[in-house]
């Protein structure tokens, strides 16, 4: 309904060479409120011309905004890339993600910028329930035994983890002592 009524005034008016587009730039300056948006924004001159012709082919269902078709899997890894990840996973559920993809990248394996793809490597893991499990926890076949990891300043219990400052400076007329 909202693309309708932006694009809408426009499918009913014939136009002189060049006056679409001035009426595509013209509303292409203005600010526009989505529907339960607390914010407004602006859109481009090309977006409003797919709606339009969106709108003149298919009608005003044309003007749904359709899902992805790769909703839910990211684009960044092919399928073969995808089991490999989670075969590593699988074989090695300590490793952090960050550590999965350097290794990939000095193999050879992965582009230079493939460390940039964490979160979606992440979320490819939540997906499969590869979660990471500490080291520390894994029994023999690599299952976590306790079902929780463990962070690094985390400990098992209270009282079991001190941390302290031993760095210690004295001032003296030749200047600072350790």
């Amino acid at each position: 309904m909202f693309r309708q009524s932006v694009v809408g005034p426009l499918l009913v008016r014939s136009f002189a060479h060049g006056e679409l587009r001035a009426e595509l730039e013209k509303l292409a300056r203005q600010r526009y409120r989505l529907p339960d948006s607390d914010s407004t924004r602006c859109f481009s001159v090309a977006t409003f011309e797919r709606w339009l012709y969106a709108c003149k082919a298919g009608g005003i269902d044309a003007l749904c905004p359709k899902p992805r078709t790769d909703k839910g899997r990211g684009r960044s890894f092919d399928d073969e890339t995808r089991e490999l990840l989670c075969d590593i996973r699988r074989e090695h559920p300590s490793a952090s993600v960050r550590l999965i993809l350097q290794t990939l990248i000095e193999e050879g394996r992965l582009d230079a910028d493939a460390q940039r793809h964490q979160p979606v490597v992440r979320k490819l893991f939540a997906e499969r329930g590869l979660l990471r499990c500490s080291a520390r926890v894994q029994d023999s076949q690599g299952a976590s035994a306790a079902g929780k990891t463990r962070l690094r300043w985390e400990a098992e219990r209270p009282g079991a983890l001190f941390h302290g400052d031993v760095c210690h400076f004295a001032m003296t007329d030749g200047g600072l002592r350790s």
